[in-house]
């Protein structure tokens, strides 16, 4: 059941599903075979060293990482070691969801000039700034799907060129109705 190239797999990184199905045996033979031998796949030393670092209260500790390889893990709120690098591809990932669903629910597309290729390139603007609790696109942070609904309801959604003229005051908005006076007075 289990020979030479089922140990070949385990020094080549194969976890213990891998093993099992190599092997035609259970997950738990496997786990129960590496134990009477003092084995371990890749995943268990990992582990190990993760509970070993969280023990001795380490707040960083060098990991594999499947994606980056030897990497400094940080400790996150939850006590886990997690890869920096990993984080922010999965926290840049969660913000452009989160930005698509805002701007499909305010039409998905500029109020003023009606432009829709790309969301990246479109802005939500507040109509009354007194209003305003947060800015959507604040760099660094993240709030609930809700929060975030909540506030892009105080906004009209323009695309950068016409989000920068309201700002030099090129267009003015017409209050809270969404309306666009398009001859403004010159900005002083």
């Amino acid at each position: 059941m289990f020979e030479d190239d089922w140990y070949d797999a385990l020094r080549a990184g194969a976890s213990i599903r891998e093993l099992a199905e190599k092997a035609g045996t259970s997950f738990d033979n496997v786990r129960s075979h590496l134990a009477e031998l003092g084995l371990q796949t890749d995943r268990q030393r990992l582990m190990q060293t993760a509970r070993e670092a969280r023990a001795s209260g380490a707040t960083r500790v060098m990991l594999t990482c499947e994606t980056h390889g030897i990497i400094e893990h940080r400790v996150d709120t939850r006590g886990t070691y997690r890869c920096p690098a990993c984080n922010t591809t999965r926290v840049s990932r969660r913000r452009r969801r989160i930005k698509d669903a805002l701007v499909a629910g305010a039409g998905g597309r500029c109020a003023v000039c009606g432009y829709d290729r790309c969301a990246r390139a479109l802005n939500f603007h507040h109509l009354r700034p007194e209003e305003k609790s947060f800015g959507l696109a604040l760099g660094g942070v993240t709030r609930s799907l809700e929060r975030a609904r909540a506030e892009a309801a105080k906004c009209v959604l323009l695309c950068a060129n016409c989000h920068m003229e309201v700002e030099a005051g090129l267009l003015r908005t017409a209050g809270e109705l969404g309306g666009w006076d398009s001859n403004p007075q010159p900005p002083d």
